[in-house]
């Protein structure tokens, strides 16, 4: 965490200017990112870079500088910014070597960046239903319907009975429910009023993310009350995102904030201009609270209505297929290198993680030591004497405490005679370990054992008991 916000936070600076430059300086900027995935980790000078990324989650820089340009260049497209599309794409029709496979991670790891005309022809290709305008939403309202202040009512809400009391407080609001849903094929918004006992579903575009779908039912729901003739002058939406009503609240305006949320205020403006008032609260969803079920189950039914082509995608709504496109391109590169270099991490890790084994760890131990020893052990470069005399640091490989030709980590762990008495403690702590989980069986191997984070304390503790210092 604090090498991506303090040190690799300076490379993305400017990283559009100077990608482009000569490969022998932007290794420069490698060689730092190495050292500084060294210590997070804890691991010797010869580990492959390769499995040290993958280790901590942590890409290659040029393809982190890829998925920073792209998201600069959605920007630009979604802002409409002429002044600088019209200098970067041809007047004329696109040459042919601008049209087909886009960029693959042999051709970027060996610098070969793809020019910046190509990255916004890509974008331009794929993300055709994104919300373009010359000017931000937030200058597009007026300062005090910016600022309108839409009421949230702190009251926790957890079943259907403390609902029903809640609402005794509030006996003249009329209530509108709120849901969004994605799925891997579609996107849907839809809203309930709970007293015409009406429900509406909207399809929208598929690249809309649950944030764009749950922010999207509140403004329908919002424009559905601004049309109806109803005598209430107070009206409360229920809604299950914690993230929608965060960005509706908030007050500050910024840039990138998503559009929507302005459209929701406007609409809130229309309904205090008139005398009527708007209050939000949150609700749990699939806990059984009736409006709220009544609610979901039509954004996972039928849409009555397609605005898939009205609605468009805000462009932060993209990052997501950016970001998976990275992955895609870090894993093609990964395939292609642990062949070579790495064989013995790639073994242990056969997928690529979300997030570092080490991202959430309460075990009561020395946390640095922890991380560290078994960081080395899944590298399978530590100072075991097979490994040192492979480096030129030692003439001789054989094991210290039984004097075994070769000692290598699977003879240390798991072979040598020295250590059988501590070999029957790990053996009765990783059964322990197995027991907890139903559908696991005792690991057989070394690789095994280091590919599953629960056998992670009982390989600590047989290490710092018997070889000490790996």
């Amino acid at each position: 965490m604090l090498y991506k916000s303090i040190v690799r936070s300076h490379f993305d600076y400017s990283a559009i200017a100077y990608t482009n430059a000569n490969i022998s300086l932007l290794k420069k900027l490698d060689v730092i990112q190495n050292k500084a995935l060294r210590i997070i980790t804890g691991a010797m000078c010869s580990t492959p870079i390769n499995s040290l990324e993958i280790e901590t989650c942590i890409p290659p820089l040029v393809l982190h500088r890829l998925k920073t340009i792209e998201r600069f260049c959605l920007k630009i497209i979604a802002c409409n910014n002429r002044c600088v599309l019209d200098r970067i794409l041809p007047k004329q029709q696109l040459p042919q070597n601008m049209i087909g496979p886009y960029v693959n991670a042999g051709d970027l790891l060996t610098g070969h960046f793809p020019e910046l005309l190509r990255i916004i022809i890509h974008l331009q290709s794929h993300f055709v239903n994104m919300y373009k305008s010359n000017e931000l939403p937030l200058y597009k309202l007026k300062y005090d319907l910016i600022n309108t202040s839409i009421e949230l009512i702190p009251d926790k809400v957890y079943s259907q009975n403390q609902l029903l009391e809640f609402l005794e407080t509030y006996p003249d609001c009329y209530k509108i429910y709120t849901d969004g849903s994605k799925t891997t094929n579609s996107v849907t918004a839809a809203y309930y009023d709970s007293k015409q006992k009406i429900t509406k579903c909207f399809k929208l575009d598929s690249d809309c993310s649950i944030f764009t779908a749950e922010c999207y039912a509140i403004f329908c729901a919002l424009s559905y009350l601004n049309e109806i003739v109803n005598s209430n002058s107070n009206f409360l939406i229920l809604t299950d995102s914690h993230s929608a009503i965060s960005a509706i609240t908030n007050n500050s305006p910024k840039h990138n904030v998503n559009y929507l949320v302005y459209l929701i205020k406007h609409e809130v403006y229309k309904l205090k201009s008139t005398g009527r008032n708007v209050k939000l609260i949150w609700v749990p969803s699939h806990q059984g609270i009736t409006g709220n079920e009544v609610a979901d189950t039509a954004a996972r039914g039928k849409p009555d209505e397609d605005h898939s082509a009205s609605l468009k995608v805000p462009y932060t709504d993209y990052y997501t297929h950016i970001t998976q496109a990275q992955k895609q391109l870090w894993e093609s590169y990964w395939n292609d290198i642990s062949q070579v270099k790495g064989r013995w991490y790639r073994e242990i890790q056969k997928t690529m993680p979300a997030l570092p084994w080490y991202h959430r760890n309460h075990l009561n131990i020395d946390q640095r030591n922890f991380i560290t020893t078994i960081c080395r052990l899944r590298f399978g470069h530590c100072r075991t004497p097979a490994h040192l005399k492979r480096l030129n640091i030692i003439t001789n490989a054989a094991c210290p405490h039984c004097k075994e030709p070769e000692a290598d980590l699977n003879h240390l762990i798991l072979k040598c005679k020295q250590f059988n008495l501590n070999r029957l403690l790990l053996v009765d702590e990783l059964i322990t370990a197995s027991e907890n989980d139903s559908d696991s069986d005792v690991p057989e191997n070394l690789q095994t054992i280091l590919s599953n984070p629960k056998y992670f304390k009982a390989i600590f503790n047989y290490v710092t008991k018997t070889i000490e210092l790996i």
